[in-house]
């Protein structure tokens, strides 16, 4: 059991019915990924894949493989499946991902983004401090990053290019939000927040007044509302950019706010572990 001999000769044999549902996984796999740098290991066990010795021994070649930088891919039969997309040479400080990019901030200031079909990766670079929010519009299209430098940068997603530079928050960005068309990029920082139109990239309004550091922004699905949470969760009008009420107040700093699917709930939790 185990792997207790290892053969290597550049070739694969399966035995089995030619409609057999493993056959074909395993072609389809060999189609796409398979070439002159693939490595195929295969070990046998007598109590079949689906026990924990088995189990464990895929866990632990993974792993090790894992560790070897030139290991790109790995697929088992198990359905397990891990692709290394690139290293940062930083601190991870904001992640996001979109149907066609993956997308990480670092601490050095720096943007990386990657193409989820070919893993081909871009380098953006531009920002003065820390980035620690991204956005990206409906569309897909878009990228939105801020951070200290009290700078949102504009890029277009899939070539890079830097659309422009959004300027004018008081102090650092502490979150970010879109409307729902992407029409509207919303902007907290420190106790104001901007708004801003994001096919003229100009500012459009300055909501001033807010009695608490600004860390969570959501945007309902009317386009209008817009919820700015601190300590509590005050609500505005986009269009009159009139306060309309107060709601939720928390005991600690709001760390997450989500609304529902139709706009008629909302739902955050804090620093001391409530959720409302």
């Amino acid at each position: 059991a185990g792997l207790s001999k290892l053969h290597f000769d550049t070739t694969f044999r399966v035995w089995q019915p030619p409609d057999a549902p493993q056959l074909l996984t395993f072609d389809e796999m060999m189609l796409k990924f398979g070439n002159d740098d693939t490595i195929m290991l295969a070990f046998k066990d007598e109590k079949g894949l689906l026990n924990n010795r088995a189990l464990s021994h895929i866990q632990r070649m993974t792993e090790e493989f894992w560790r070897v930088n030139a290991v790109k891919r790995m697929d088992t039969l198990t359905n397990f499946s891990v692709t290394r997309a690139g290293r940062i040479e930083s601190e991870t400080t904001a992640v996001l991902a979109t149907k066609t990019h993956l997308i990480a901030a670092g601490d050095d200031h720096d943007l990386w983004v990657w193409d989820r079909k070919t893993w081909t990766p871009q380098h953006l670079t531009g920002h003065d401090g820390v980035v620690d929010h991204l956005a990206v519009s409906p569309d897909q299209k878009i990228l939105y990053s801020a951070g200290n430098d009290r700078n949102i940068r504009v890029h277009e997603l899939a070539t890079g290019k830097l659309l422009g530079v959004l300027r004018g928050a008081p102090e650092h960005i502490s979150a970010l939000a879109l409307s729902p068309d992407g029409s509207r990029l919303i902007a907290g920082s420190f106790k104001t927040t901007l708004v801003f139109d994001t096919k003229e990239l100009t500012r459009v309004a300055r909501l001033d007044g807010g009695e608490d550091f600004i860390t969570k922004l959501a945007v309902a699905p009317d386009g209008d509302t817009l919820l700015v949470a601190s300590q509590a969760i005050d609500l505005y009008s986009l269009k009159s950019g009139q306060k309309l009420r107060s709601i939720g107040a928390h005991q600690a700093w709001v760390t997450g706010l989500v609304l529902s699917q139709d706009g008629t709930q909302a739902y955050s939790s804090d620093d001391a572990g409530f959720i409302y």
